[in-house]
């Protein structure tokens, strides 16, 4: 009888299941692209006294109209200039796939999730990263009457060096109390880049473009000085 040989077929993947997160990060943890695609399914909470680090090239996706990341402790998200770190939302296949698993069904768009807060005596150290289609709403502790945006400072210690933030609803920032600082960065597509009812802000060697209308680069209703020398204005 003659012999049949078969070959056998192995494929290798690189491919890493998604990680679902959901309510309170309850010690410190770091977020690494080895680990796959995370989703903020809910409002996440960063508690006082806990670290968030996002490893480069780590991409966080927000649950449609329920995701959102509530920082009361330190974030610290440090992409770099060839390994960014993305916010984005579960309907953007644009990076790590097709996350929610409809084909091109649905597409991403402004308000598709609810943004990354700072609260009073947090920290937020972020850099490289690209944060888009947030502003569906304000989460349960956030500001009244401010508007919609990408990331709400409601007091903490914000610094942000070589963000991109695109389309999200009415601003990119909006902050209360704190401080803000912002180098490198830039902000398209949307009415506001920052808005200040508070705190202090130093931005410099920014961009602000291909705003709407009504529209500013830095909208500051705080009275307070804020400097922005060395930036663009597009």
């Amino acid at each position: 009888m003659k012999k049949l040989s078969i070959p056998l077929l192995l494929i290798a993947s690189s491919a890493y299941a998604d990680v679902s997160i959901l309510d309170t990060i309850s010690s410190d943890a770091v977020w690494a692209p080895t680990s796959g695609v995370y989703i903020l399914e809910n409002f996440v909470v960063v508690p006082a006294g806990v670290t968030l680090t996002i490893a480069p090239g780590t991409i966080i996706k927000a649950r449609v109209g329920q995701g959102m990341l509530d920082v009361f402790g330190t974030l610290l998200a440090h992409g770099d200039s060839t390994n960014k770190i993305y916010f984005t939302s579960t309907r953007d296949d644009s990076v790590g796939g097709d996350t929610n698993g409809d084909g091109i069904a649905s597409l991403p768009s402004t308000t598709d999730w609810n943004g990354i807060i700072f609260h009073e005596g947090s920290v937020g150290d972020i850099s490289h990263t690209i944060i888009r289609y947030s502003g569906a709403s304000i989460g349960p502790t956030g500001p009244t009457g401010s508007g919609r945006s990408a990331i709400f400072n409601l007091g903490g210690a914000v610094s942000m060096d070589s963000i991109s933030f695109f389309d999200n609803f009415v601003s990119d920032v909006y902050q209360s109390a704190g401080s803000l600082t912002a180098t490198k960065s830039s902000f398209h597509n949307q009415q506001y880049g920052i808005i200040f009812d508070g705190g202090t802000g130093l931005i410099s060697q920014s961009i602000f473009d291909s705003l709407g209308i009504p529209s500013n680069g830095i909208d500051n209703r705080s009275g307070v000085i804020i400097d922005a020398r060395d930036n663009w204005w597009g």
